[in-house]
């Protein structure tokens, strides 16, 4: 089931990021439209290694147990960081974007280092890997240098787009701006799923109904919420066309 979700999902979203492309190579010169494909293709890939035959099919070619958690958070990672990089560009900021990128490449750096020095087995875990190493202190840095990089950019964006979107009346792109919005709040809401079991493991009580039930499905949810906020803006138009036209 899990498998069949999220591959079609991840499918749906890959099309998405496709339509991107094609939109940003007829306008190269729109680095907000550059961005937002890299960000739609980064959720397409988490999508895609969210599945759990797909998890095991890659471990299995490269040898690795779990090495597909680090290229799926890595894929978490870059839309994070593109939505860093959107907010400075939004506020004015964006000759600090390379600083940004800069530290947020350090930081997850450490993460992967943390992940490939503390790794205590080899056991495959798809869904409840952040519960299976929540006392492996390695794994603990991996987890939660994610988590803040993953929730900054949720945050920044979450605050940033309806403020934006304010400023352009009842447009498709105020409205894409407003689901993208409510997905970055669902996604910071996933991140306390994972903070709170953290802490709950930790205190010697597992809340494997909050972190491997709730958080994913959370998740999942904002997920599909950030891509119809990349979505509306193009397919609201041509929507809203095909009805006149009918």
């Amino acid at each position: 089931m899990f498998d069949l979700v999220y591959l079609c999902f991840g499918a749906a979203a890959w099309t998405m990021a496709g339509y991107k492309a094609r939109a940003w190579f007829r306008d190269r010169a729109n680095a907000d439209l550059g961005l937002a494909c890299v960000m739609t293709a980064a959720v397409a890939n988490v999508f895609l290694l969210s599945a759990p035959s797909v998890y095991r099919w890659f471990d299995g070619l490269v040898g690795v147990a779990n090495l597909a958690m680090v290229f799926l958070y890595s894929s978490v990672v870059v839309f994070a960081t593109g939505a860093l990089v959107l907010l400075l560009r939004w506020t004015g900021s964006a000759k600090r974007s390379g600083a940004v990128v800069a530290a947020v490449a350090v930081a997850w750096t450490v993460a992967v280092v943390g992940f490939a020095v503390g790794r205590p087995d080899a056991v495959e875990h798809p869904r409840d890997f952040s519960t299976a190493y929540a006392d492996a202190p390695g794994m603990v840095l991996f987890l939660v240098l994610y988590l803040a990089i993953f929730g900054a950019g949720l945050a920044g964006l979450g605050v940033l787009c309806p403020r934006y979107a304010a400023s352009l009346g009842g447009s498709w792109l105020a409205r894409g701006l407003r689901v993208l919005a409510a997905g970055c709040w669902l996604g910071l809401a996933y991140c306390a799923c994972k903070l709170i079991g953290f802490v709950f493991s930790w205190a010697g009580r597992e809340l494997y109904w909050l972190s491997n039930g709730v958080a994913p499905l959370t998740a999942s949810v904002a997920a599909l919420l950030v891509l119809a906020g990349f979505a509306i803006p193009a397919v609201g138009p041509r929507a809203s066309a095909w009805r006149r036209f009918r």
